[in-house]
């Protein structure tokens, strides 16, 4: 995903461009860019409101709103979304949860619902048996789904190599080879994420992400 992000005067907006960067996710500084969705941190000011209504006629994409102050009052969150905002956050609210806020409507913008699960900037799409990074698909196969998800799933931790027979496989001892070549495969589809899948040798997978 590509992030517009307009800061008030405080440091709020920086701390969420660290936060949001540390999920795979690209700021972008220059106006001229293209971006995949916007947000707008208030500045307690008419400006605020100003500066809204300018984006929302020059931007065709998710704009989501964030609050001066922690919610008290209803005005600036009605206030936003009269002005076309498709969303309004207050102030203080978690960066991981902006950031399932504009996946969701950046799904819809594409015409897609259903349910959707994110990690590090990773966007499973189940009902497609698939994965999206930074707005494009992996395209997998049905296996290679089914391993990425296995080893997602437990993510940080060692899988082993009959654990993953018995998943994928279902116990046949002969598919090893089959693996390894699979392996070779999703590692080249998760190169430009922060997602590596690492042999431990005697033990199984692990899958780890890191920038």
């Amino acid at each position: 995903m590509r992030l517009q992000i307009y800061t008030d005067e405080s440091d709020s907006g920086e701390r969420l461009i660290r936060a949001v960067k540390q999920e795979g996710v690209t700021v972008v500084r220059e106006e001229t860019e293209d971006a995949d969705a916007v947000v707008l941190f208030l500045n307690g000011q008419e400006s605020g409101f100003r500066r809204l209504e300018t984006l929302r006629i020059k931007w065709q994409c998710p704009v989501v709103v964030v609050g001066h102050e922690e919610r008290v009052y209803c005005y600036e969150e009605i206030r936003s979304l009269e002005l076309g905002a498709d969303d309004y956050v207050p102030a203080g609210t978690a960066s991981n949860v902006l950031l399932l806020r504009l996946q969701r409507l950046f799904r819809l913008y594409r015409g897609q619902n259903g349910p959707f699960y994110y990690r590090n900037g990773l966007l499973e799409c189940r009902d497609k048996r698939d994965y999206e990074w930074q707005g494009k698909p992996l395209c997998l196969t049905g296996k290679e789904y089914q391993l990425l998800h296995l080893l997602l799933t437990h993510a940080g931790e060692v899988v082993t190599l009959q654990e993953i027979l018995r998943q994928v496989w279902n116990q046949k001892e002969e598919a090893t080879d089959a693996l390894n070549t699979m392996l070779r495969k999703l590692r080249g589809k998760l190169q430009g994420t922060p997602f590596k899948i690492v042999n431990r040798y005697g033990m199984g997978y692990q899958i780890r992400a890191g920038q």
